[in-house]
């Protein structure tokens, strides 16, 4: 309330002798706030993760993809990263989410089939009227295409699965609900997100390495940041919050979101808090 009332008073602590120029007390505030974030992100990022990662007994992990009329060039791109992951590949699920099972959709389906094939690799598809909130009263799960669905992300390890729109929570909610603990974790992107090829192996590290963190996010940087005044603006911000905000929360343990592009949970606490969120 202070640091309002002064701003709006415009409260100022040191001023050029023409007045041109002026140093307030909301700028005194905002200026110690990032120099103590600075210097707890500078404390975090001198002590980094070993290079190598062991991959003797490496943990079980989904990797979920959300998707919903993605332009098709970032989605090919997303999925190509996706096959040079480091990680090995018996441990490794991947599940293609489209928001939305309609044919204007069926398109980053066929992506997602072609990518995978050009991989060596063998996709499955499935197509669903439903999703988890919208099922069909009084009609059981082998019916409502529940049952199928859950068998066949057991079984295959590269699946695309089309449902009914739901929104992004919504298919996130269905690729934890049908995975279940089959994996010890699950890690999220979009469908414009280009991993890098260590990423889930680093992400997956600290998890193994940390049994009491619950989650863990990576730095998440923009594409085009070339392309417009905006986008390096925004690359900016993506720099700020990433290697500064979070960055400083690491360092105490807790950080207070996992970004939706990078982003990897423990899948035994997802489990738990799954119905409520």
């Amino acid at each position: 309330v202070g640091m309002v009332f002064c701003y709006c008073l415009n409260v100022e602590l040191m001023k050029s002798g023409n007045g041109r120029f002026a140093f307030g007390f909301y700028g005194a505030v905002i200026f110690v706030h990032l120099s103590v974030q600075s210097f707890f992100a500078l404390l975090e990022q001198s002590n980094p993760p070993p290079p190598n990662y062991s991959t003797d007994a490496p943990s079980k992990v989904a990797l979920q993809i959300s998707a919903y009329q993605e332009d098709p060039d970032y989605l090919r791109e997303c999925l190509a990263a996706i096959t040079k992951l480091e990680y090995p590949r018996s441990k490794l699920k991947v599940l293609l989410c489209i928001d939305g099972n309609g044919d204007d959709s069926l398109y980053m389906a066929e992506i997602f089939e072609t990518v995978m094939a050009e991989a060596g690799l063998r996709p499955v598809f499935f197509r669903w009227d439903y999703n988890y909130h919208e099922l069909p009263e009084d009609v059981g799960d082998d019916e409502n295409g529940v049952r199928l669905l859950e068998q066949m992300i057991a079984d295959n390890q590269f699946i695309c699965l089309m449902q009914a729109w739901g929104g992004k929570r919504e298919v996130m909610y269905t690729a934890f609900k049908a995975l279940g603990e089959s994996v010890e974790y699950v890690q999220v992107c979009d469908s414009d997100t280009v991993l890098d090829p260590c990423a889930m192996l680093e992400l997956a590290w600290v998890l193994d390495t940390q049994p009491n963190s619950g989650a863990v996010g990576g730095d998440v940087q923009i594409l085009n940041d070339g392309d417009s005044f905006i986008s390096f603006l925004s690359s900016l911000r993506y720099w700020t919050a990433f290697n500064v905000e979070r960055a400083c929360q690491s360092y105490f343990g807790v950080v207070s979101c996992i970004s939706g592009p990078l982003g990897m949970y423990r899948m035994k606490v997802v489990q738990e808090f799954l119905d409520l969120w």
